[in-house]
């Protein structure tokens, strides 16, 4: 079998003949953005082929120039190993921006899981009593045979290991661990929010709700489509499919714990309950259910309701007899995610008229309208986080996340100063609105021409070509050129319009307007980054809302799976406030599509980005 040697990190394998690159390296856990999946649709997955060149593709032909062709330079999806070969790796950012905090929430600790300290009487041939009827009796409960077979199993064990003086980690009556003899027993849990970008977590002390280390991670599913429609597709294709997909999240995870524990100084053995929450898609891909039903109308999941099961089984590398609970959902794509963020903020239990919003991949948002709560969702795409757009990336070093016009030319900001190389969600939304403003871009989102361009300044608009806006050159301190074309700007046209199509037709379904609306939250690392003004501009919100009234919560899945992790309680609000909610399936409403046209769309109107 060919050989195949990846540099700069220096990692080999042999595969068969005819394996693309791209899963080679995914063999191998490396990672290669692919935002499509694979396809030969993104141009994301460029890498540089060090000999033996293979023939380059018409993709390959439409992505790089004919110079870049003959250096080698491929799109790892569509070259596939025919011999031995040396692939040389694009630079992986030095720095990522993931939004892990969120709005505080007030938690009251009530964890169904507690310690109770037993010192059993020892057996003798007067007291023949089973080891597990000995424990029963000191607890004072019988214990439930939905217990962790393997704590049982060791359950003798750790008696005489102990001199029959244990710690007996109990949820309730289901007995899911032994501990030594000791006052003071860490009980820890992690609630995650696994995202279809990315997946964060926070460790806690169960006993104090301390929250103790934090982590986050891309979700590797992203190898398999930036989107939960290619993954659908993808875990469609077969068990083995949807296996790998299954395995990518729960290693994810588990790399969360292993960070997590590190920073804490704690032990994973110490850890009895993971609650996570997840659109539905990744909810079912985490679970190992099938989600080929969502993707195709009329959308049915295989499960809605809350889901707890043992954490082993699973693959979670935690205590023994730990267990994992995926918070419920509301739709085939309303998940967890917004049922947590719901809770957290008690968006159900306001008397306002609260418009809450988690702007990411999946456009899911409710409303909350008199003593009612809809809920929606809509196919916003990955533009906000960069993917689909032609010089787009990751919130990372040398990414542009903010764009202003200053009357004569544009001011330009990349994180951490550093050279440009591609635009991030935050300022591809800030350049798009900089260049209305200017003129640049019209209503409609085609480039001005003819006489359009008469009042613009020639420093501005000396950058624009046919078919792009030229917002970088090319620098020779590692910096890209970075423009902005049609495609990127219909790809957000399509993005924003969905979101903006979907609240009005909740928005219509309350009998209320944009004008009654008290409260717009904001949730997801780009909603807590974007500028209200240039999100106003183009269009995402609406017009002339008065910015007094956007509140910015963060990571809300996040915040409301802790809070399900640190209460019960809230674990069964949860479960209730899924049955009040009002889902409105957008796709049968005539209305929604008259908005969405509308909403494609920019105002008319200028602000100051």
């Amino acid at each position: 079998m060919p050989l195949v040697t990846f540099i700069p990190v220096d990692k080999h394998i042999e595969v068969e003949t005819g394996t693309t690159i791209l899963e080679t390296a995914n063999k191998l856990s490396l990672t290669i953005p692919a935002s499509c999946g694979g396809k030969g649709l993104c141009g994301k997955c460029r890498i540089q082929i060090k000999d033996c060149l293979t023939p380059a593709t018409p993709s390959d032909k439409k992505i790089f120039s004919p110079t870049e062709i003959t250096d080698g330079w491929r799109l790892a999806c569509l070259t596939k190993v025919t011999t031995d070969i040396t692939v040389i790796l694009p630079p992986i950012p030095n720095k990522t921006i993931t939004l892990i905090d969120f709005g505080a929430v007030d938690v009251i600790v009530k964890s169904e899981i507690e310690t109770i300290q037993a010192s059993l009487s020892k057996p003798s041939l007067d007291n023949q009593d089973a080891d597990m009827e000995r424990l029963e009796k000191i607890i004072g409960r019988e214990i439930s045979s939905r217990s962790s077979l393997k704590v049982i199993q060791n359950l003798s064990r750790e008696l005489r290991k102990n001199d029959f003086k244990i710690t007996a980690i109990m949820s309730e009556n289901e007995l899911l661990g032994i501990a030594p003899y000791l006052k003071e027993v860490p009980v820890l849990g992690l609630a995650v929010d696994v995202g279809t970008t990315t997946v964060a977590g926070v460790l806690c002390d169960l006993k104090t709700g301390k929250s103790l280390a934090t982590a986050s991670t891309t979700n590797p599913q992203a190898i398999r489509g930036d989107d939960v429609i290619s993954r659908i597709e993808y875990a469609g294709r077969g068990n083995k499919e949807l296996q790998e997909l299954q395995s990518l999240i729960i290693k994810a995870i588990n790399q969360i714990v292993k960070e997590t524990i590190f920073a804490s100084q704690m032990k994973r053995e110490n850890i009895y309950k993971i609650v996570l929450a997840g659109n539905t898609t990744m909810h079912h891909l985490l679970l190992g259910f099938s989600p080929m039903n969502i993707g195709v109308s009329p959308f049915i999941a295989v499960r809605l309701k809350g889901f707890e099961i043992e954490a082993d089984k699973l693959g979670f590398k935690i205590a023994t007899g730990g267990k994992a609970y995926a918070m419920p959902n509301i739709s085939g794509y309303v998940g967890g995610d917004i049922v947590a963020g719901i809770n957290a903020y008690k968006i159900n239990k306001s008397t306002k008229n609260i418009l809450f919003i988690d702007i990411g991949t999946n456009g899911e948002m409710a409303l909350r309208n008199g003593n009612k709560t809809y809920a929606c969702s809509t196919a916003a795409g990955p533009a906000f986080e960069g993917a689909r757009i032609s010089c787009g990336m990751r919130a990372s070093t040398g990414a542009i996340s903010k764009v202003g016009f200053n009357g004569k030319t544009l001011d330009i900001e990349t994180i951490d100063n550093a050279p440009a190389k591609g635009l991030c969600g935050t300022g591809l939304l800030d350049c798009v609105a900089a260049l209305l403003d200017c003129g640049i871009i019209t209503e409609t989102g085609n480039f001005a021409e003819g006489s359009e361009l008469d009042s613009i300044p020639n420093a501005i608009k000396k950058n624009l070509t046919k078919k792009e806006y030229i917002i970088v050159e090319a620098q020779n301190n590692n910096g890209n050129k970075v423009s902005l074309t049609d495609k990127d700007i219909r790809e957000l046209q399509l993005a924003k319009g969905s979101i903006a199509a979907g609240y009005k037709s909740m928005l219509s379904m309350a009998g209320i307007t944009e004008d009654n609306l008290d409260k717009i939250i904001l949730a997801g690392a780009f909603g807590n980054f974007m500028r209200p003004k240039s999100a106003i501009r183009i269009g995402l919100l609406p017009e002339n809302f008065d910015l007094t009234k956007v509140e910015f919560v963060g990571n809300a899945a996040l915040a409301g799976a802790q809070q399900a992790l640190l209460n019960l309680d809230e674990r069964k609000n949860a479960e209730e406030l899924v049955k009040e909610i009002e889902y409105i399936e957008l796709s049968g409403r005539a209305d929604f599509q008259t908005f969405f046209m509308e909403t494609m769309m920019f105002p008319n109107n200028k602000l100051n980005v």
